[in-house]
């Protein structure tokens, strides 16, 4: 019924010089993607949701390989509240255009669900590779990190806990499915500087400070050997492997 709704305005917009860009000798079976889209955007701009819905579909249907036109509906979806769909939205336009700008969206919603701080990292040709996101769990109390793939499904998950002295933070890694995959220790000195940190499997990551005690990045090993390490420059978290080949940023 709403669809049909919408057919019956946008045939009456066609008859008339208000319709953007659209050409008033087509018939509604002959608007293009851009026709729609445009639509939509006029109606989104006006704070009419439902026919916005309308349009953005309609030019999904004529070109679901536009990434646009999902953005736009994930945008009404946040204006009204409905953040799982917006998910959804974004999710399924990902998954069909490969678009990293619907990438971007995606973790940005992921984030906003749970009140959380995001954190994005990409490789060598600043191509989005993985995020994550840092919160409290709800459930726990404790600090948690989940990490997603670029399409927005969960890989793993961490929880933090603290010592009494606030010196020893315990992580615990689990699978989607909650099974428990390694525990690390963190030691950290008396003014809460992070000295290291030690997986039950043998890996270690050191960290590096300068003489004003700022820190300058990390170095990771696997029993005793370096495999690969971390450096602060400027805002920006640069990769490398052990051989000093930059693999990514963040």
């Amino acid at each position: 019924m709403k669809k049909l709704l919408y057919l019956l305005v946008l045939s009456c917009l066609l008859l008339t010089s208000c319709a953007p860009k659209m050409d008033t000798t087509l018939s509604v079976e002959d608007l293009s993607w851009q026709d729609h889209y445009d639509l939509g955007v006029r109606y989104l701009s006006e704070g009419n949701y439902e026919e916005a819905i309308l349009a953005f579909n309609a030019a999904i249907e004529i070109d679901p390989k536009q990434p646009d036109a999902y953005e736009k509906l994930a945008e009404i979806y946040i204006a009204t509240g409905d953040t799982e769909q917006a998910r959804k939205i974004l999710e399924d336009g990902y998954a069909i255009t490969g678009s990293e700008t619907l990438q971007i969206r995606l973790a940005e919603i992921i984030a906003s669900l749970v009140n959380g701080e995001l954190r994005e990292y990409f490789d060598e040709d600043d191509k989005l590779v993985n995020y994550d996101i840092f919160y409290v769990d709800p459930t726990t109390g404790y600090d948690r990190n989940d990490s997603y793939s670029p399409d927005g499904v969960l890989q793993n998950y961490y929880l933090y806990y603290y010592s009494e002295d606030g010196l020893t933070q315990t992580t615990e890694c689990y699978s989607p499915t909650d099974e428990l995959l390694h525990c690390s220790t963190v030691v950290q000195d008396e003014n809460g500087r992070v000295l290291s940190s030690v997986t039950d499997d043998g890996r270690e990551t050191k960290y590096i400070y300068n003489e004003d005690g700022d820190t300058l990045g990390w170095d990771n090993y696997d029993d005793g050997v370096l495999t690969s390490y971390a450096r602060f420059e400027g805002e920006t978290t640069v990769y490398y492997d052990a051989d000093g080949n930059k693999t990514g940023h963040d």
